[in-house]
């Protein structure tokens, strides 16, 4: 049916939102107007057919949507603008969403978007998994990034292990943790207070510090490993939403991404927004994709400056820049656009 006359059948009409469907999602975000902070929010995108859609927010999460109602556009191919500032892109089955404000280099910040689901236990969480981490301490206002395994290792019980890091004293540092998952796919990291959201089948999960007291703001991404991926399993056009640091000037930054695999092992990489330095800069690098889903990101010395992930299906990767000799560490989370 052509509901709104547009030529178009609403099922096959994207102006009618068929592309992302109306429901609660939990937001974590990282800002740095004014040092680096952390949000943990629940949002319900509305879409409407006659083309408007608003994004009710609950910012204290206390079950109230009218805190703050924002409008967003979609485009054919999964791409975002929320409000003409923020722009992004949703997966392809619709329950994971990230964007970023790179815009203005007071209104910086990252954030990432996770449909709630349900009949969610503690068993959702088995991985292995390997995530992507961004974390300062506020004290001492140093920042660093990791990749981390995480697995399960008894009912509630896992352990992490720091794989990679910016800090290079953390590499190899092993603990175990506690803990929960609720019908809605909440989850909480008990003992490092992180508190976060995971699919329901238990191949992505989020997760951000939700300390008030301690000195730590973080987030972290993290994707089930898999077998049988290659570099194959990267093709296509990605929108690569980036959260960094400048460890010489310790400005943040944000960027978003064109990033384009060719299936082969080469990604060229575009920048549409950078909230220091404006978009257009250009370039190719190398990439490797093992058969677990480990995702390793190569300069012209073949030398890896991203580590991070793929997903089974390749529709989305996360990376994180360990390397800080070239004055800057970051967290990036790509979303393969709709084709």
């Amino acid at each position: 049916i052509d509901n709104d006359c547009d030529g178009d059948s609403d099922r096959d009409d994207y102006s009618d939102c068929s592309l992302l469907q109306a429901g609660l999602f939990t937001v974590c975000s990282l800002h740095a107007e004014e040092g680096l902070s952390w949000e943990a929010s629940s949002e319900t995108f509305d879409c409407e057919l006659d083309g408007i859609e608003t994004i009710n927010i609950d910012l204290d999460r206390d079950g109230d949507f009218s805190d703050d109602v924002v409008y967003y556009e979609l485009d054919e191919d999964g791409t975002m603008r929320i409000d003409s500032g923020p722009e992004g892109v949703f997966s392809q089955d619709e329950n994971m969403l990230a964007f970023t404000d790179a815009a203005l280099a007071d209104q910086i910040d990252l954030s990432i978007a996770v449909r709630e689901g349900t009949g969610m236990s503690i068993d959702t969480f088995e991985g292995p998994y390997l995530a992507t981490k961004f974390s300062i301490n506020t004290t001492t206002d140093v920042a660093h990034t990791y990749t981390i395994g995480a697995e399960k290792t008894g009912y509630g019980l896992g352990l992490f292990g720091i794989v990679q890091s910016s800090n290079p004293a953390a590499v190899g540092f092993i603990s175990p943790f506690t803990y929960t998952v609720e019908d809605n796919g909440n989850i909480t990291f008990v003992d490092s207070n992180e508190d976060g959201k995971i699919t329901e089948d238990g191949s992505f999960f989020m997760a951000t510090d939700t300390d008030t007291t301690n000195n730590l703001e973080s987030i972290m991404i993290a994707m089930k490993a898999s077998t049988g991926m290659s570099r194959a399993s990267l093709q296509g056009e990605y929108i690569a939403n980036l959260f960094g640091r400048n460890v010489v000037s310790g400005d943040y930054w944000t960027a978003r991404i064109l990033a384009t695999f060719d299936g082969v092992g080469i990604v060229r990489y575009e920048f549409l927004a950078n909230s220091s330095i404006g978009g257009g800069l250009t370039g190719y690098m190398a990439y490797v994709v093992y058969d677990e889903g480990v995702l390793l990101v190569l300069d012209s010395l073949s030398s890896p400056i991203e580590h991070g992930m793929v997903s089974s299906d390749g529709t989305m990767f996360s990376v994180v820049d360990t390397n800080p000799s070239d004055g800057h560490i970051y967290l990036m989370i790509g979303i393969k656009k709709h084709s």
